[in-house]
């Protein structure tokens, strides 16, 4: 059709930064995956036309909606996923198949309507080590059932630089050890903002001091951000914790979340 003769047009061929907005099939997905010069790929599947091969049965997806051939793409590097519940099987898939030669990988869903959270954990613990850039947004919080799989990211060897996460995605075990390549780390909040900082402040900021101490070099982690839902916070709110940061070398700031907006990096 129309659509497959544009992807093989030489211009498009050319192009290294691919937006796909849905609905979309399994061919054209192969299709976008096929260009020889694709780098980044922005893919909305939560209107996906993928529900045209075959349908949806409550919650679950049937294994033909996303059993077909995920083709090499060398040169991808940065893939961001645009998801409902709807799709998420199928962005799972993709995250698995082309993790290991990625350095950006976001995922933009509303995930209290998320599935599989517990697979999706597993596949992120497994591959979060390889990215330099890590983003989840969308919503404020991970499933409450889901796995705080954040925790055993911290732990692996990794080049991991800029991380924005939901709660839920990690415990306290998570700020002890901080992977020491994170530079920027965004963390949605909610009411309980204050046992965060406290968080915060007993194991990244009291770390930092003594690196200060030892004569720091200023590597390591350099900006936090809070990401608030609502408007109920102002300047005001984060004063003493700001302050803090500030004290040790870590710039803060924070920004109201934009839920239905993915962010660029």
């Amino acid at each position: 059709d129309s659509a497959f003769k544009t992807l093989e047009a030489p211009a498009v061929r050319a192009v290294s930064h691919l937006i796909a907005h849905g609905p979309i099939t399994s061919a054209a997905l192969e299709a976008c995956l096929h260009l020889p010069s694709l780098r980044t790929l922005e893919v909305d599947l939560s209107a996906s036309g993928l529900a045209q091969d075959a349908l949806l049965v409550g919650d679950r997806e049937p294994v033909a909606a996303f059993e077909f051939s995920l083709p090499p793409c060398p040169g991808l590097r940065r893939l961001l996923i645009r998801v409902s519940s709807r799709g998420s099987r199928l962005a799972l898939a993709l995250f698995e198949a082309y993790a290991p030669q990625l350095d950006t990988f976001q995922l933009h869903a509303l995930f209290d309507a998320f599935q599989p959270p517990r697979e999706w954990a597993a596949a992120l613990a497994r591959r979060a080590p390889g990215l330099r850039t890590l983003v989840f947004s969308g919503s404020v919080s991970w499933p409450v059932h889901g796995v705080p799989f954040l925790d055993t990211v911290a732990q692996a060897e990794g080049v991991l630089e800029n991380l924005r996460c939901p709660r839920n995605t990690y415990t306290e075990a998570f700020f002890e050890r901080v992977p020491p390549s994170v530079q920027v780390l965004e963390l949605y909040i909610e009411g309980d903002y204050a046992k965060l900082e406290d968080v915060i402040v007993r194991h990244i900021l009291s770390g930092r001091r003594r690196q200060l101490v030892r004569g720091w070099s200023g590597a390591g982690l350099r900006r936090i951000k809070f990401l608030c839902p609502s408007l109920v916070w102002n300047d005001g709110t984060f004063v003493e914790f700001a302050q803090a940061c500030r004290k040790c070398g870590i710039e803060f700031e924070w920004d109201y979340a934009e839920f239905y907006i993915p962010v660029q990096y």
